[in-house]
């Protein structure tokens, strides 16, 4: 067997090679030192100069870069009266990394008061007001979003290719369920940027919850040729032609769909309830376990697929269906909770009766 010899390494390469990395650590050691040793060294400067804005803005850069926000906060907020615009939107950016919306809000106010037209600090005001509704409730929830509003509107009106501002409106009033409002934003979306695939699937979605069953229709059409793998379209599309009452078509959509999109419980769950519509419990139930699978926290795949088991016999999943559902919803499911109690008490089958019952009281 040949054997190689491994090369020995000398020892001067070995001393050398040592020093090399010596003289690294010492170099990253000096490099992390020098920040420390400015701050220092500026800290001891501002003490003798505590009214130079300079020096103090200097200083709070260095903490900003350091990433001490409250040191940053603390040197400079005491000074926002005296802040341009710069210092302003570091002494924000602090606040904002401090997650304080609040005084990150009181800081571009003040960037505002002295340019109205500034639209990245007037975006970021409306998406912190929006921000901040979110987390409030009833008169303070609704003032913050109509501030939100304002402050989006102010953008678009000064700075109209914004399409961030567009949508911040567009997710505020989806919430809202306003519809007017939402058709309005996004057909000057399309008028500004074309028709983009997620503008018109907005549009479709949008005449689909209103029931304008003719305009829904032509503008999901047009939304499936535009992007035909997003299966919310065609749930949108058979939903029209179900409230059309056109049951065929809108069950050829919804077959076609469930094979197309095997992951999308909306789907699965939109073919449950039609064909439990249609008393088909046996294809209904079929379809509200595969939502159920695919989603585990649809409350309507969970109650659709108990109360389809149910209706075949199969107790077991009814009541697991049951219970999962009443951890989503318990306000919903109670109603069909104990109608399906009731029937088994009515049909004196005990056994079940008192393991649903029991469940029954933990929903409540």
């Amino acid at each position: 067997m040949l054997m190689i010899r491994q090369p020995r390494l000398k020892p001067s390469y070995l001393l050398s090679l040592f020093a090399i990395l010596t003289l690294l650590t010492m170099q990253k050691a000096w490099t992390q030192e020098q920040p420390n040793n400015q701050i220092k060294s500026l800290e001891a400067k501002l003490k003798t100069q505590p009214e130079n804005i300079k020096l103090r803005i200097y200083l709070a850069k260095k903490y900003f870069d350091s990433k001490e926000y409250k040191k940053c906060i603390d040197m400079l907020d005491p000074y926002s009266s005296d802040l341009k615009k710069s210092g302003l939107n570091m002494l924000a950016l602090s606040f904002q990394k401090m997650n304080d919306l609040k005084n990150e809000t009181r800081i571009l106010k003040l960037i505002i008061a002295n340019d109205p037209n500034d639209s990245p600090t007037l975006l970021r005001l409306a998406d912190n007001s929006k921000s901040q509704a979110e987390k409030l409730e009833g008169t303070q929830a609704k003032e913050k979003l109509s501030e939100a509003v304002e402050f989006y509107r102010k953008v678009i009106k000064t700075h109209s290719n914004v399409e961030k501002a567009y949508f911040g409106l567009l997710d505020i009033f989806k919430k809202q369920k306003n519809h007017y409002e939402s058709q309005i934003i996004v057909k000057d979306l399309i008028k500004r940027f074309g028709k983009k695939p997620s503008y018109v699937a907005e549009l479709c979605r949008i005449y689909t919850e209103e029931a304008y069953l003719q305009e829904a229709i032509k503008s999901c059409k047009e939304a499936i040729m535009l992007d035909p793998k997003n299966p919310e379209n065609h749930a949108n599309l058979a939903q029209s032609y179900i409230d059309k009452d056109d049951q065929k078509t809108a069950e050829q959509i919804l077959k076609t769909a469930t094979r197309r999109f095997k992951s999308s419980e909306r789907i699965y769950t939109m073919a449950g309830e039609f064909y439990l519509k249609q008393k088909n419990i046996s294809v209904a139930h079929r379809y509200y376990s595969n939502a159920a699978l695919i989603d585990r926290n649809s409350m309507k795949a969970q109650l659709g697929m108990a109360q389809t088991s149910f209706e075949l016999g199969k107790f077991e999943q009814s009541l697991m269906g049951f219970e999962n559902a009443c951890k989503l919803n318990s306000k919903d499911t109670l109603k069909h909770f104990k109608e399906a109690v009731t029937k088994l008490r009515l049909e004196g089958n005990f056994r079940w009766e008192r393991k649903f019952n029991s469940s029954l009281y933990r929903c409540m």
